[in-house]
């Protein structure tokens, strides 16, 4: 059944239009911002580094609960019902389809020659994450902004980050935990981390790297919404660089990740960056993640089709493979 509702989701994904969704990932975030609690004014300030975790476990629970009524509730729908109470959970976190568009629209103005359409188009795409994120390298650049170079660089370096965390990692954790339960706990730890760049953005401070959190406390850094998403994202990137490895340069990916992983260990961002970077034609020597022609900006959307393709292919035949037994039983 999960990969049936897999299924449903990443064609749905496709044909509605993305607007769809919009006004609901607004209120999941309104009311989100509502769960928070600030234990440092509450007078536990020791306290205060677990606090995100309350939106976590509401959303959590919230969603257990909707999902275990309707599966305790109407007898013979609540298959169908739990079903497509998770696939409308997923469908909120996929956004493939706006990444495609956007690199689509973006690639052709670029070839007209028009590059405020493409800085417009790529300002309405990167909103509102982007002003919130300074891990984009390139997003506070002082480089003029009619520059195409500069348009590419900044748009596939999202790109990459968004390829994964908006739809490969939901696809997998979808699977991996029952119902809606891993869809849930990712978009919530994500929010977290949004959070938490908003309030060191609106406090004029920067925040420390995950390898610089290690260094001052250890494990314990994973207990923090970002290192919380590096594990979470551990997995599906190994997996979305398998799959990079397989639709294109098997070799040079694969020598890409290896150098990644040592010189940026504990990101994955960084190691991803590296195997696209390998997979439309960089040198593993360059600089992974800064591609500056536009011709690469349509290598990349045609390699991203290509993994979401080869997802979609294999989800659908676990699907078929599922649904088997239960038919000729």
């Amino acid at each position: 059944m999960a990969f049936l509702a897999l299924l449903l989701a990443m064609v749905l994904e496709v044909l509605l239009p993305e607007p769809v969704f919009a006004r609901q990932r607004a209120w999941v975030a309104r009311i989100s911002a509502e769960f928070e609690i600030n234990l440092a004014a509450l007078g536990a300030p020791t306290w205060s580094a677990w606090q995100w975790w309350v939106p976590v476990l509401v959303w959590l629970f919230v969603v257990w609960l909707i999902h275990t009524a309707m599966q305790a509730g109407m007898l013979g729908l609540a298959p169908l019902l739990g079903g497509l109470f998770s696939v409308y959970v997923l469908l909120l976190g996929l956004r493939f389809k706006s990444l495609a568009q956007t690199l689509t629209n973006t690639q052709l103005f670029l070839n007209q020659g028009d590059v405020q359409r493409a800085q417009a188009q790529m300002a309405a795409w990167l909103q509102p994450e982007h002003s919130a994120d300074p891990s984009v390298e390139g997003s506070t650049s002082p480089a003029p902004t009619e520059q195409a170079e500069h348009v590419v660089n900044v748009l596939m370096e999202e790109g990459v980050r968004r390829a994964l965390r908006e739809y490969f990692a939901l696809l997998l954790w979808f699977v991996v935990l029952p119902g809606a339960t891993g869809v849930v706990v990712y978009l919530a730890v994500r929010w977290s981390v949004t959070r938490e760049r908003e309030a060191a953005a609106a406090q004029a401070t920067s925040l420390p790297s995950l390898l610089h959190l290690w260094a001052q406390v250890g494990w314990r850094c994973f207990l923090s919404p970002r290192g919380m998403q590096y594990l979470l994202d551990w997995l599906p990137t190994r997996l979305l660089v398998l799959t990079v490895a397989l639709v294109s340069q098997f070799d040079d990916v694969l020598l890409a990740w290896r150098v990644a992983r040592v010189q940026h260990p504990l990101s994955n961002t960084h190691v991803l960056k590296a195997a696209c970077s390998a997979a439309i034609g960089l040198p593993v020597q360059g600089r992974p993640g800064h591609w500056g022609r536009v011709e690469y900006l349509q290598a990349f959307r045609t390699l991203m089709q290509k993994c979401a393709m080869a997802w979609l292919m294999l989800v659908a035949m676990l699907a078929v493979l599922s649904a088997v037994p239960r038919l000729a039983g």
